[in-house]
């Protein structure tokens, strides 16, 4: 899974409600796929790896992530 260094200013951790600057990933939305193109949302990886997060129709399962610089 692709890690980013840095959380974007604009946008806000749906899990924790911050932009605190931390490691991060893209989780593309299920219903907002066309082709090879996706609308996503930033997530602090220490948020998903700690929680099972459950938002409307969007759900996101995560234990554990291996960090690829």
């Amino acid at each position: 899974m692709k890690t980013f260094e840095k959380f974007p200013k604009t946008t806000k951790c749906p899990i924790c409600g911050t932009n605190e600057n931390k490691i991060c990933v893209l989780i593309a939305k299920s219903d907002k796929i066309e082709g090879n193109i996706a609308e996503a949302q930033c997530y602090h990886l220490d948020c998903i790896e700690l929680l099972q997060y459950i938002k409307g129709n969007d759900i996101v399962i995560a234990h554990s992530f291996e960090v690829k610089k």
